[in-house]
């Protein structure tokens, strides 16, 4: 996730101290609700880590809902996020669309991407758009349920989500990149951040906060840092992990 020269839009203009509307549209992951742990979610760390750094300039909405597919996310995208009139719009998608029984092909997954885009961009004029992928599922666990296509399946949406940000010139968060790292060098410390075999726990959230916060030209304030030792722990990890790739 080495693009704070491409989210230089956004640290501009946090750095004029604009106010600035932060809407999330998303799935499980997103959603507060899918958490058993607690209430924090990425969105939540981001929030923290944009405000240690340049102080309480912006709003930051959470539309997801759990289980949303592409479509479901474009038939509401007007409605559930595009009404708060957001200056910078996170869609994560791909998640729900790589179980291959909500019948949702990587072909129509990535028109239905390009459509929130066009979508957003019409309703809100100048809009900055993140299209962000969805953190890879526990293979191991997913096997064990007999459900390792979904595994593999969630590769091909990702990259979708990674081809669609190119072609249409949206920023790029790529969360399952840093993950499939820690998964694939240190499997057993990948599990201590999921909560089941496709949910992260609170920690892989403020991980995943940490890690875009950081994107964004954020900054985790002083008085958090010892709560966030844990995650803060894994994205050095991470870094370490990148710096040997």
């Amino acid at each position: 996730m080495n693009s704070e020269k491409v989210f230089q839009e956004i640290m501009e203009r946090l750095s004029k101290h604009e106010l600035t509307k932060i809407v999330a549209a998303g799935s499980t992951n997103t959603d507060k609700s899918a958490l058993a742990e607690g209430a924090s979610v990425w969105l939540d760390w981001l929030d923290v880590v944009i405000s240690g750094k340049y102080g309480r300039i912006h709003h930051v909405i959470n539309t997801a809902t759990s289980g949303q597919t592409s479509s479901e996310m474009l038939e509401f995208l007007e409605s559930d996020a595009l009404s708060y009139k957001p200056e910078i719009l996170i869609i994560t998608a791909g998640e729900e669309d790589c179980d291959l029984q909500n019948n949702i092909s990587v072909e129509k997954f990535t028109e239905n991407l390009k459509a929130m885009v066009s979508k957003a961009r019409e309703s809100v004029p100048g809009i900055i758009i993140v299209l962000q992928t969805s953190p890879g599922f526990d293979r191991k666990m997913l096997a064990d349920d007999g459900e390792e296509g979904k595994a593999e399946a969630h590769k091909a949406y990702m990259d979708a989500v990674r081809e669609a940000a190119k072609s249409e010139n949206c920023l790029l968060s790529d969360i399952d990149e840093r993950m499939e790292l820690l998964r694939g060098s240190y499997p057993e410390e990948y599990r201590e951040i999921m909560q089941d075999s496709c949910t992260l726990n609170c920690t892989g959230h403020m991980l995943w906060g940490l890690d875009l916060g950081r994107l964004f030209g954020g900054k985790l304030p002083e008085s958090q840092e010892l709560y966030c030792e844990e995650g803060l722990g894994f994205q050095s990890l991470l870094d370490n992990l990148s710096e040997e790739e």
